[in-house]
Order: C-alpha cells, then structure tokens, then sequence
C-alpha cells in the first residue's frame, strides 16, 4: 500500500492504526516514538499488520546505557515482547544486534 507521507514514521498516524490493541498508544503516539527511533536509529517502517509491526534499522543502540533505555522505550511501546516474549535481559542483548525489531499486540 501507498500511503502519502513524508517519512514511513507516519504512516500509523496517517492511517489512523489501531493495532496496538492493548497499549494507550494511538498513532500519533506510535508515529512519534518512530520518528525519534528513525532520528536515532535509522529505523524505518517496514511492515504494519493487523497488530504487528516491523522497522529496519541503520545503526543500533551502542553502549550498555543506551540499551538500557531503548529496552525501556521498548517495554513502554510494546510490552508484550518482553511480558510475553523474550527475559528483559535476552531482549536487552537482542538490541545490540538486531537489524529489525518485531512488536506485536495482543
């Protein structure tokens, strides 16, 4: 799908998504959050389903600091990854190598 947007950061709010079912945020507060990943990161927005969602990644967090607040950022957006999926602390060594990062909803 196309969607007319200046930065893929928008798209959520430009689409007006819901799939972060179980979260307060919407899609200006999911847009926001992927703007500034996509300022730091170089995150960029690859995949929206139903109650998913990818970003790509340039440049991952550096330093045991900067992971510890994007793990953070991470629980904030989408808990369920961490609640649900992966220890806080094998999430938080993800961080340093992965190229993607995967949120799903319930």
């Amino acid at each position: 799908m196309l969607v007319p947007v200046a930065r893929p950061a928008d798209v959520p709010a430009a689409l007006g998504w819901i799939g972060a079912t179980n979260s307060e945020l919407r899609g200006a507060e999911l847009t926001a959050v992927l703007r500034s990943w996509e300022d730091r990161f170089g995150a960029v927005l690859i995949g929206l389903g139903f109650d998913t969602m990818t970003v790509q990644l340039s440049r991952l967090p550096q330093g045991a600091d900067e992971i510890q607040a994007i793990l953070g950022e991470h629980y904030a957006f989408c808990a369920d990854n961490i609640d649900q999926g992966l220890p806080a602390d094998q999430y938080a060594e993800g961080l340093s190598e992965w190229l993607h990062w995967d949120f799903w909803w319930d």
